[in-house]
C-alpha cells in the first residue's frame, strides 16, 4: 500500500508547476490525504479506519529527510472486545531518482491528542503486510481520550521511532485533509470534514452492536 501511495506522491511532483520551476518540497511536508473505510466481515460491519498518508522531515534518523507514512487508524469489535489499532509502514528516499523504495515498519508507535495517548498502553504489535506494523490497544480509559479526540476533530500526533530507546518523530496528522493535488502555483489541499464524520458515525453503531451483545450475555 505504501509503495503504491508513493506513485501518487511522485505524480504530484510531475506537473507543470514541477516542470517549470523548482519544487519546494516543504510544500509537500504534511497531511496528504484521510480516507473512511469501513471494516466488514460476512456483510457485517464490525469496524471503522481512517486511512492516511502524510510527508514528514525525520531530523532524528534521516538529518531532516522526507519520509513518507501510510496507513491507518482503525476501530473495531471483536466479539464483546474493542480494539483501537494503529497501523503505520515508512519509506525513506522515494524522491531520490533510481533508488529502490521499500516500506519498512517503525520499532513503536503511537497516537497523542489534546487529551490523551497510547503511548503508555498495554500493545500489542504484528507485523501485517510488508512494511506495516500494527499497534493495537485495549479499549480502556486512556484509548477511549485518544478515539473521542479523534471523534471531535482535534488533530492527532502520531509519534513513531525506529529504534529501542529512540527519540520520536512527531508527526501531525490533520484528518481535515480530504486529499492534495498538484496546481500551477504549487499543492492544494483540499479540507472536508466528511471522512471524520463517516468515521465517528461508525464508532458510534459498532459501540451500539457492541452494547447489545453484552445485554444478550
Amino acid at each position: 500500500m505504501l509503495v503504491k501511495n508513493l506513485w501518487f506522491i511522485a505524480a504530484l511532483l510531475f506537473t507543470p508547476y514541477a516542470n517549470s520551476q523548482p519544487v519546494d518540497l516543504d510544500r509537500l511536508v504534511g497531511t496528504l490525504g484521510v480516507e473512511f473505510q469501513p471494516i466488514q466481515i460476512s456483510g457485517l460491519q464490525t469496524g471503522c479506519t481512517l486511512v492516511f498518508k502524510t510527508i514528514v522531515r525525520d531530523h532524528a534518523y534521516r538529518k531532516g529527510e522526507l519520509v513518507a507514512l501510510a496507513g491507518n487508524i482503525s476501530f473495531q469489535s471483536f466479539g464483546s472486545n474493542i480494539i483501537l489499532g494503529l497501523k503505520v509502514g515508512l519509506a525513506d528516499n522515494f524522491l531520490v531518482q533510481g533508488a529502490t523504495t521499500k516500506a519498512t515498519p517503525p520499532f513503536f508507535a503511537y497516537m497523542q491528542t489534546p487529551h490523551g495517548t497510547t503511548a503508555k498502553s498495554k500493545v500489542i504489535q504484528s507485523e501485517t503486510d510488508p512494511g506495516y506494523r500494527l499497534f493495537a490497544y485495549p479499549f480502556d480509559d486512556k484509548s477511549m481520550e485518544v478515539l473521542a479526540d479523534i471523534t471531535n476533530g482535534k488533530i492527532i500526533t502520531i509519534g513513531f521511532n525506529r529504534a529501542s530507546g529512540g527519540i520520536d518523530v512527531l508527526v501531525p496528522l490533520d484528518l481535515g485533509v480530504a486529499e492534495t493535488t498538484a496546481t500551477n502555483t504549487g499543492f492544494d489541499r483540499r479540507r472536508s470534514d466528511v471522512m471524520r464524520s463517516l468515521f465517528s458515525k461508525c464508532v458510534e453503531e459498532v459501540i451500539s452492536e457492541v452494547r447489545l451483545k453484552l445485554k444478550a450475555q
